[in-house]
């Protein structure tokens, strides 16, 4: 296979968040729940989105987590958690019968409402076909790409759903299998099925970098999962690895690129070093955001000349 020669220049962002500070945070603290009484900030966060879901519904619990994504960096490091949670306390109100009404911001925070809606779904007694429905249903809504999305969190409902199974932890061959198993119950539609399986493997990089259900990467051969997968899972497999190559090489690019030189077939190392890419520079736009909260928070204070140079 021939080497890849990538040469990727980390160039300052053209364009950092302009955050305004005061007004962001005089908005976050009229909302109902006040933070002030709390002991566990990022629990009265949770709080908080759920009151606006419930009282004013979806889409001003978004505009809250907009908010709060640019007042508060501790909020922002974590966004798709707190989205992933915003996912499974609607899919309760869909599941009661509630009309749902799906506003573009569903997209925030790398789509973690989707993934917390299916997992919710499946894991709840749902089918895959049920999933697809509601799908089909963002896809009406709002647009096609929030469908992609929405499909690709029902393959994270399905890895959920099988690792039910206390049988199959640390057995990642025997947990993939059964998960696109259930991606493949969808409606026929190869690429509906294709987002539903890169959700399968995300989830499943999720759990070798967090070592949950007895499961961990191999370091030696991280992407060897995806080389024993049959031909049509193989691309979603080795583009939803890249979480783990990063983990492994110490968020070092060029050390991860190593391990996608090895693939064998130039088309799958081609869209593995694109998602391997695109997560480095993903990484390094959060860093420069830290960077730049740090910096007016410090200057705001008055404090500039103590401020500690680093970057995250």
């Amino acid at each position: 296979m021939k080497k890849y020669t990538i040469a990727i220049l980390m160039l300052p962002i053209a364009v950092l968040a302009v955050i305004n500070f005061t007004s962001d945070k005089s908005q976050v603290k009229s909302a109902a729940i006040d933070c002030a009484t709390y002991q566990n900030i990022q629990q009265c966060w949770d709080d908080q989105i759920d009151a606006a879901l419930k009282d004013q519904g979806l889409a001003e619990s978004f505009r809250l987590v907009s908010q709060l994504y640019q007042a508060e960096p501790l909020f922002t490091s974590d966004c798709h958690g707190y989205v992933h949670k915003l996912g499974e306390s609607t899919y309760f109100s869909y599941k009661k019968g509630e009309q749902i009404n799906l506003p573009p911001e569903t997209a925030y925070c790398g789509y973690g409402f989707y993934h917390g809606f299916m997992e919710k779904l499946l894991t709840d007694g749902g089918h895959i076909v049920d999933a697809g429905h509601f799908c089909d249903y963002a896809a009406q809504r709002v647009t096609t790409v929030l469908a992609d999305a929405c499909y690709h969190g029902a393959g994270h409902g399905a890895m959920a759903l099988s690792t039910a199974d206390p049988a199959l932890w640390s057995k990642p061959g025997a947990l993939v299998s059964k998960s696109t198993k259930i991606c493949n119950q969808l409606s026929g539609d190869e690429i509906k099925i294709s987002r539903c399986n890169s959700g399968v493997f995300m989830e499943i990089a999720n759990y070798f970098i967090g070592g949950e259900y007895k499961l961990e990467p191999d370091s030696n051969d991280p992407l060897g999962i995806c080389l024993s997968q049959p031909d049509d899972l193989k691309m979603d497999c080795y583009t939803q690895m890249y979480a783990v190559l990063r983990k492994i090489s110490g968020n070092n690019f060029q050390k991860a690129v190593v391990f996608v030189e090895r693939i064998k077939g130039d088309r799958y190392a081609e869209e593995s070093i694109q998602t391997l890419a695109g997560a480095s520079r993903n990484h390094i736009s959060m860093m420069r955001l830290r960077f730049a909260v740090d910096f007016a928070v410090i200057w705001n204070r008055g404090a500039f000349a103590a401020w500690p140079w680093r970057l995250c």
